[in-house]
Formats: structure tokens, C-alpha cells, sequence
């Protein structure tokens, strides 16, 4: 009579995480009986999700979580967008065609009805979805901050620091501008992503079409723009390009590092809007400098050679154990917690 000896929960989890990842590397995939079989493990405990993408990360197989995240982003195309931190949003262009598609008369009826005037901000570490009066929807980031200024038939945003993500409604006869910094970005249903760091503003489209264009100056958060606004046009961005967009200078041009974005890299730039970073070769000193966005604890190097090595992984929002463990490891990485607000990085002393 053979004995059959339990597995300790943290091995059992490992070991089911094993299996899923040999089904997930198969040619053909997952089929959809066991795309659900997955998620219903995933959602049961959430150990699952931590052995995954540990699993994942040490074998080099993260391409298989993300393409996993895809086929059930995909599959849930139909949802409307909700409250998102730490959750998969249903950004293929299905959703977003069905959110406009039901809003637009709803913007056209009323200026009065319609308008929307307010501030929305995050906290470190928090994240937004803000759905707008016209269909459209924001989801912010981390230390973000905008002022929604819809009045008289203008659809006017104004970003004052931090990220956005922006999923417009079409409608032809009332642009959606967003202004950051001198910069305007002027789209109607569309896509995009902004970023205002400091008085650098980097744009990407991720849907449709946007038009760039510099303001003789920053714009009033508090008041309303006239359309007929003097701006002088940069350039018009589509899906898979972006720029940096940099404050007016002597000699100096205004808009820069116009550049085409892989699917891959888009993927990744908006992975924080499924509640995770992921990252695959940047260097540990890039990969520090993004997570401090979402975390109180300085991240400090004993050596500069340390901030260069390449490191890759998927991190979820917040969680960083995960991101030290992973560290130590995986690249040969001491961890040390000096204070309740500092970490310091050095070579381990492991061979």
C-alpha cells in the first residue's frame, strides 16, 4: 500500500505552478477550457499568482504571463472599464468602440447637462479610473494630478503632474484637448498616454490619431480655453509613435525623440494600468528609478556597476518583497534594510 504524503502549501502551489507554465509554453497554447482553469486557480489564492510569475521570471518565460494577460484582456473586451488598482482592464479596441458608441449622443444632448468641472489626484502608490460625462475614460497613476474642465461644448483636461491614460469618446464637432506644460494634445476618439514629467511632456498613442501643438504659455487649470487659442502645430502622432515635447529654449528644440513604438514596448507602458510593471533588460538603475514612483522607500546603490546590470520581471503595483526576493534570487543581489524608509543595494557575497 503506497502512502500519499501531502506537499507543504508553499511546494503544492509551486509545483501547480509548474504545470501551467509547461501548458502555457505548448504551441497551440491554452485552449479556452483551460484559460478559465487558469484563472479560477489564479483567483483562488493568491500564493498562485505569486509561484507564476516567480516560476516565470527564473525560466525566462515571461512573455508567456503577458501573453496570458492578453488573451483574458481580450476576452473581457465587452466590460466597461472600472475601477482598476491591480486589475486587467479591457483596453482592446472592441471595449473602447462599444464605450463610444453608447456615449455619443449622450455628450450632444446638453452643454449644460453635459459639463464637468473638477480636480481628481492620486497618492503615492494610488491609481483612478475617472469615467467622464461624455464617455470617455482617464486612468491615472501614481502622484498624478488634473483638472476635468468640460463647459460650452469644450472637452478640456488639464494635467498638472504625473501620468494619464487617456480613452476618448469621438466627437468631431468637440475636440478632447489635454494640456500639460506649454503643450496641447488635441485628439477625438482615440488612445494616448501623457506623461509630465517636470516640464518634460512625453506623449504615446496607443489608438487613432493626435495633433501636438505649443502654447505661448501654460495654460490656466482654473478657466476655460477659447478654441481660437494661438498655438503653434508640432506634429501629428498615430498609433505606435510618440514625443517628448520640452519647454521652449534658445537653441534648443522644442519637440524631440519622435520615435515608433513596438507592440511590445506599448505593452509595456501601460502594464501599470493592469496593476503591474513589467520590464525585460532595462537596466536595474531604469528599473529603480520607475518602482520609487510607487514607493516612500529611498532605493539606494553601494556601486554604480550595480545599477547597470540588466534585469526583466513582472512586478505587481506595491508589492515590494516580490521585487527585492527577485532580486536576491535571480541576479546576485544583497538586499539591505538600513531603515523603515532605505534600502541599499550591493553584490551578494553568494557565489
Amino acid at each position: 500500500m503506497q502512502t500519499v504524503v501531502d506537499l507543504p502549501v508553499d511546494e503544492q502551489a509551486r509545483k501547480e505552478a509548474s504545470d501551467w507554465l509547461v501548458k502555457m509554453s505548448r504551441e497551440q497554447g491554452l485552449s479556452d477550457v483551460e484559460l478559465s482553469g487558469l484563472e479560477a486557480w489564479l483567483a483562488s489564492d493568491p500564493l498562485h499568482r505569486k509561484k507564476l510569475h516567480e516560476l516565470a521570471f527564473l525560466h525566462g518565460q515571461i512573455d508567456l504571463i503577458t501573453g496570458f494577460v492578453d488573451a483574458r484582456v481580450e476576452r473581457q473586451a465587452q466590460s466597461q472599464i472600472k475601477s482598476f488598482k491591480r486589475i486587467c482592464y479591457p483596453l482592446a479596441a472592441a471595449a473602447t468602440a462599444l464605450v463610444i458608441a453608447i456615449s455619443f449622443g449622450m455628450w450632444r444632448q446638453s452643454a449644460n447637462e453635459n459639463s464637468q468641472q473638477g480636480r481628481y489626484a492620486t497618492g503615492l502608490g494610488e491609481q483612478q479610473s475617472i469615467e467622464l460625462v461624455d464617455g470617455s475614460t482617464v486612468l491615472l497613476n501614481t502622484q498624478s494630478e488634473l483638472k476635468v474642465n468640460f463647459v460650452e461644448g469644450n472637452r478640456d483636461i488639464h494635467l498638472q503632474r504625473g501620468e494619464a491614460y487617456f480613452i476618448v469618446a469621438k466627437d468631431e464637432e468637440s475636440p478632447f484637448r489635454v494640456f500639460a506644460g506649454n503643450s496641447s494634445i488635441r485628439a477625438s476618439g482615440t488612445a494616448f498616454l501623457v506623461y509630465l514629467d517636470e516640464e518634460l511632456v512625453d506623449v504615446t498613442v496607443t489608438d487613432g490619431v493626435v495633433n501636438l501643438a505649443l502654447l505661448p504659455e501654460k495654460v490656466d487649470a482654473g478657466s476655460a480655453i477659447s478654441p481660437d487659442i494661438v498655438a503653434t502645430n508640432l506634429a501629428t502622432l498615430r498609433k505606435g509613435q510618440a514625443a517628448t515635447i520640452t519647454p521652449p529654449s534658445e537653441g534648443q528644440q522644442v519637440l524631440s525623440e519622435l520615435r515608433t513604438v513596438s507592440d511590445q514596448d506599448l505593452t509595456k507602458k501601460l502594464f501599470w494600468t493592469r496593476g503591474a510593471l513589467l520590464f525585460s533588460g532595462e537596466t536595474l538603475g531604469e528599473v529603480v528609478s520607475e518602482i520609487n514612483r510607487y514607493s516612500d522607500v529611498d532605493i539606494a546603490f553601494a556601486s554604480p556597476e550595480l545599477a547597470a546590470i540588466r534585469v526583466g520581471g513582472l512586478f505587481p503595483v506595491g508589492e515590494m518583497d516580490s521585487f527585492y526576493r527577485a532580486l536576491e534570487s535571480n541576479f546576485g543581489v544583497q538586499v539591505t534594510r538600513v531603515s523603515e524608509s532605505r534600502i541599499v543595494l550591493s553584490a551578494s557575497n553568494n557565489p
